[in-house]
């Protein structure tokens, strides 16, 4: 039998060889691909600028409406829960490819949730939530893309009745290329104080919300559960976001 046997030194010298080609490997492993869109996010409500690259001719813009507050809830008299505050409805979205030229400035506006309502307080009933914030992208004076924020989550009617769920918000217009749009989704109607006075849940934002986008963008505030002794606020609805990629 032949038996071939390496040295301690040419194992040694192997290993570094091995060890330096991986090293020289690794590091394309954690490159993007040269073609991988590069994108900016804006989730932070107001208003801010981006200026397009230069040798960029199309962006593709996403805007996603703001979720609306959901509402405040009653009370009721032990063991039976007050009636529930409705959820808020949730923003709308909308995307398309935009021609572009390079140094052009995109407005982008990120609409703000809408704020919560308030609990029952003695014989002061209930609120309702706040309608939500619109995102949109402008150039110039044209508004180019935008998606409307739901609407606020009722609050809680008299001593029985759950508040109504607010209404999701629609897509206003995308003036580009490769349309998408989807309305944000209704708010549930929050519960009777004589069955269970569960607040009713938020609506989600349209069904394409970027993944680059937190968590729950445009989603609406729930409704608050109905209290035995007090009732209780409810949710904030959930910002808007925008993406762009280009």
């Amino acid at each position: 039998m032949f038996l071939f046997h390496l040295s301690r030194r040419f194992r040694s010298r192997r290993g570094v060889v091995v060890g330096a080609a991986l090293a020289g490997l690794l590091p394309l492993a954690l490159v993007a691909p040269a073609d991988a869109a590069t994108y900016q996010l804006f989730s932070t409500p107001g208003t801010a600028r981006f200026t397009v690259p230069s040798g960029v001719s199309a962006v593709t813009v996403h805007v996603v409406g703001a979720g609306g507050g959901g509402g405040g809830s009653g009370w009721g008299t032990f063991p039976v829960p007050g009636p529930a505050g409705g959820g808020g409805g949730g923003g709308a979205n909308a995307s398309c490819t935009l021609a572009v030229t390079p140094g052009t400035v995109l407005d982008v506006t990120v609409g703000a949730g809408g704020a919560k309502g308030v609990a029952r307080v003695d014989d002061r009933p209930s609120t309702a939530g706040k309608t939500a914030g619109w995102s949109g992208i402008s150039i110039g004076t044209t508004r180019r893309a935008e998606a409307g924020g739901g609407s606020g989550g009722g609050g809680s009617l008299g001593n029985v009745a759950g508040g109504a769920g607010g209404t999701g918000a629609t897509p206003r217009s995308c003036a580009g290329g490769v349309v998408t749009t989807n309305p944000g989704a209704n708010g549930a109607k929050g519960g009777d104080g004589v069955f269970n006075g569960s607040g009713g849940a938020g609506g989600v934002a349209g069904t394409t919300v970027p993944a680059e986008c937190p968590a729950n963008s445009g989603r609406g505030g729930n409704g608050a559960n109905g209290g035995v002794f007090s009732g209780y606020d409810g949710d904030n609805g959930s910002n808007g976001c925008v993406v762009i990629r280009y």
